[in-house]
């Protein structure tokens, strides 16, 4: 009895490996077009799949600075190349020096960006090389302007994901059928204010229908002929179509923190899967630092990995450097060069901060910062009120409304004075309705049947497992942007009317 019961067991396990190894799939992440921070929001999920027996290629030109062993990295030197070669951040504030137009104007460069991107990467040799050693069971792309992983997810007849790296970007409401709310949600290219004018109203209107009209009829078409060649496929379908095929669209954010928006099943909000729910214990010197202010606490600077404050106008700088030195507080300030020497002693500069560990730091006041969404989303989770001081991409966007919630305080960073500077760090650090806003945000942002990333990795694991989720998507995905938005109903109305108008007056007219 007891050597079947040994067979049984020993026959169990061997069945419940299988089932594991049968289940194992191989994904791919593709994320050529991005910053290193885009790693950041998806790289949980990555590593969730990861321990789960999933087999993931991480295609990006940023190396990780913590490598998972069992991720595979894939970068082709000409991609690596051609991402360094066109890197913003370092410049970003002498550029939004020129004005705010100039940094708005730069979501443009997408379509070339694009274009260019998938043509070297798709034509390396280290392309082709790995595109015949490898299939893929899924594909994960980038939702800035990566559309070169629909080909890669076509040839591999893998379903898609699209991972947005914040809220949903111009054009993806016509991208997947998303009704429109531009009366009131505003543009995030334009970043207008909440209470939007009559023109701004008509510009948040029209900027969506450019995008659509510029991908469906200009960089779609262009890339599809590109894949066609580059992966040798000569009847490969529009890339319109493809996108349609779209199983899932993960958001990095949630309505408790951005807008409330009218989302199909299609969409899931997973803002904030990066952020660590324990901390690990400061660094010696920023913790003995932190430890002489006594009581009073401190205030966290930090601009992000691509945006180098070092490399400022000088009157930005001195802008800064003289609030920090009027204020009654200690600051602890991510600094990407040397050091400057008449630094005063409440000042702690370096360049690698722990700055999930600091934002959780029990005597920390306020933060002044870049408006990046991962570190507003660290702000909130921890309940530390901003300055937010926007510089490219859609920080503008992030920095209104958090000015609106009155969570913390909008500053322009290419006119800022110190005398700003100086009155919007006191308000956060004394005023205590940023701290209660603040806080009342953290406790939305944190209470959610699941965790960000479990939510994540279920869906994931959803689309492996049903193959087809037609279901989830909204039939708009299959109008174009005309009917989608009624407007041949509303012609057609306006028409009948003028029609019934000049009928009317024909028949007012007297006649001789």
């Amino acid at each position: 009895m007891c050597e079947v019961s040994r067979v049984v067991i020993f026959t169990s396990i061997l069945l419940f490996l299988g089932v594991e190894e049968s289940c194992s799939k191989n994904i791919l992440f593709f994320f050529p077009i991005s910053t290193y921070s885009h790693r950041i929001p998806v790289w949980p999920l990555v590593e969730d799949m990861v321990a789960k027996g999933h087999n993931v290629t991480f295609v990006m030109p940023y190396p990780p600075k913590e490598p998972n062993p069992k991720v595979t990295e894939f970068a082709p030197k000409e991609m690596v190349k051609y991402v360094l070669d066109n890197e913003e951040g370092p410049v970003a504030v002498k550029m939004r020096s020129e004005g705010v137009s100039v940094i708005d104007s730069q979501w443009f460069v997408l379509t070339d960006w694009g274009l260019e991107m998938c043509k070297l990467f798709i034509e390396s040799p280290d392309t082709q090389e790995w595109m015949k050693n490898n299939h893929f069971d899924l594909v994960v792309i980038d939702g800035l302007y990566n559309d070169c992983g629909l080909g890669l997810a076509y040839k591999y007849n893998a379903p898609h994901i699209t991972f947005v790296t914040s809220a949903l970007f111009m054009w993806h409401g016509d991208s997947y059928g998303i009704a429109g709310e531009h009366s009131w949600l505003p543009d995030m290219q334009y970043h207008y204010p909440q209470a939007m004018t009559f023109m701004q109203r008509f510009w948040n209107v029209y900027n969506p229908i450019y995008w659509a009209l510029e991908r469906e009829y200009y960089y779609l078409p262009k890339l599809t002929e590109i894949l066609r060649k580059g992966l040798n496929i000569p009847d490969l379908p529009p890339l319109r179509e493809i996108e349609r095929n779209v199983s899932l669209v993960l958001m990095n954010s949630h309505f408790s923190e951005e807008f409330a928006r009218s989302l199909p099943p299609l969409v899931v909000p997973v803002g904030g899967m990066h952020i660590k729910e324990t901390n690990k214990p400061l660094p010696k010197n920023i913790e003995d630092f932190i430890a002489k202010g006594g009581s009073k606490g401190f205030v966290y600077i930090s601009f992000g990995s691509a945006v180098q404050l070092a490399n400022s106008p000088p009157e930005i700088l001195a802008a800064f450097l003289g609030a920090v030195k009027r204020v009654d507080i200690n600051f602890i300030w991510k600094w990407d060069a040397e050091i400057p020497k008449d630094m005063p002693k409440n000042v702690f500069m370096q360049k690698w901060m722990p700055q999930q560990d600091i934002l959780a730091h029990p005597k920390i006041k306020g933060f002044v910062t870049h408006s990046g969404l991962m570190s507003i989303q660290e702000a909130v989770y921890n309940g530390v009120p901003l300055v937010s001081m926007p510089v490219f991409a859609e920080q503008d966007y992030n920095a209104e409304r958090i000015h609106a919630g009155k969570y913390g305080i909008r500053l322009e960073i290419t006119t800022v004075t110190e005398d700003q500077l100086v009155d919007a760090i006191s308000k956060i650090v004394y005023d205590p309705i940023y701290k209660q806003r603040m806080l009342e945000k953290s406790k939305r942002f944190r209470d959610r049947p699941m965790k960000p990333v479990e939510t994540a990795v279920w869906w994931v694991e959803y689309v492996l497992r049903q193959g087809d989720t037609s279901f989830l998507k909204p039939l708009g995905i299959h109008q174009n942007w005309f009917i989608r938005r009624s407007l041949d109903v509303y012609f057609f109305a306006f028409t009948i009317l003028a029609v019934l108008l000049i009928i009317r007056r024909q028949k007012k007219i007297p006649r001789h």
